[in-house]
């Protein structure tokens, strides 16, 4: 890079609005409470699963998706749920297809907006674009195939292969049966919230190197690059949504220097946050490794 480019860059650190950490940091915290609260609707409400200790689970088991690789901390997650609730790997394997649908369904809903309002940033010309369309579409398929799970479930059982596993998916998906409409709708308003928190963390960061950009754009550059992240199939969507992510804001007229810190402490403010919540988690499970005995009462 050209030495003016890193002149700008010692620039803006001299215009930093530390203030604007305080929400940024709020709004990162807030993203690690929505997974073990959409589990505790569909594990029977407030009353039957303790919050706290899905909340545990989760952090620990997500710090180690963020630091080790191959999402380590799935398997992890699979134990403690098993350890601490007494979940069987079915319920498990039930509750996470249901989830995967509800979070990246909602994720690929609002991303189908967002590329439609790509129109109004003029990335690309009009008349290329109209996604805006199939969003009903998406969601009427999403209710069809859900009345119709069962007949569907049905024919993945007569495929070759499959038949072997009828029973554990028959299972997995009696777990799903025992989830109403109002607690899918519930889970859903909780992804929809987590995406506006999203799209307020991308606000406090620009705000804290001074540039506010329009609502309309922030729903953009949010959506699509953090959908681009989950396409990518990497850990946390490296590389996909922090490639998505510069493009966009340069494309927004924000400067380069500006949109790589963006990323830059985007990924640190998780890392930050998530390491807070896991090791405090894993000290509330036990699993301190500077405890006599520790790895005994892991497992146990």
């Amino acid at each position: 890079m050209s030495e003016s480019f890193w002149t700008q860059l010692l620039d803006v650190f001299d215009r930093i609005d530390l203030l604007y950490l305080i929400p940024f940091l709020a709004f990162v915290a807030l993203h690690f409470l929505a997974e073990p609260l959409r589990w505790k609707i569909y594990l029977g409400g407030w009353r039957r699963t303790p919050y706290g200790l899905l909340l545990n689970i989760f952090n620990l088991t997500g710090f180690l998706s963020y630091t080790l690789p191959l999402k380590m901390g799935i398997p992890v997650r699979i134990f403690l749920l098993n350890k601490h609730l007494g979940l069987q790997l079915t319920s498990i394997a039930g509750v996470l297809a249901l989830d995967g649908l509800i979070y990246y369904g909602g994720w690929a809903v609002a991303a189908l907006g967002g590329f439609y309002l790509l129109v109004d940033l003029n990335i690309f010309s009009k008349g290329q674009l109209s996604v805006m369309r199939l969003i009903p579409v998406v969601l009427v398929l999403a209710v069809l195939a859900f009345l119709a799970r069962k007949r569907l479930i049905a024919m993945l059982f007569r495929l070759p292969g499959i038949a072997r596993l009828a029973d554990r998916l028959s299972q997995a998906l009696a777990i799903i049966d025992q989830i109403d409409w109002p607690r899918l709708l519930f889970a859903a308003a909780i992804v929809a919230t987590d995406i506006a928190s999203n799209v307020l963390r991308h606000w406090a960061l620009l705000a804290m190197f001074g540039y506010h950009l329009p609502w309309n754009s922030l729903f953009v550059i949010t959506t699509v690059s953090v959908f681009a992240g989950m396409a990518s199939l990497m850990p946390a969507g490296l590389g996909g949504y922090d490639a998505v992510l510069i493009f966009l804001l340069v494309k927004s007229s924000v400067p380069l220097e500006i949109a790589i810190l963006v990323a830059v402490c985007n990924r640190i403010g998780t890392i930050l946050i998530s390491a807070v919540l896991g090791i405090s988690a894993g000290l509330q499970l036990d699993l301190n490794p500077f405890k006599r005995d520790w790895d005994n009462a892991a497992a146990k």
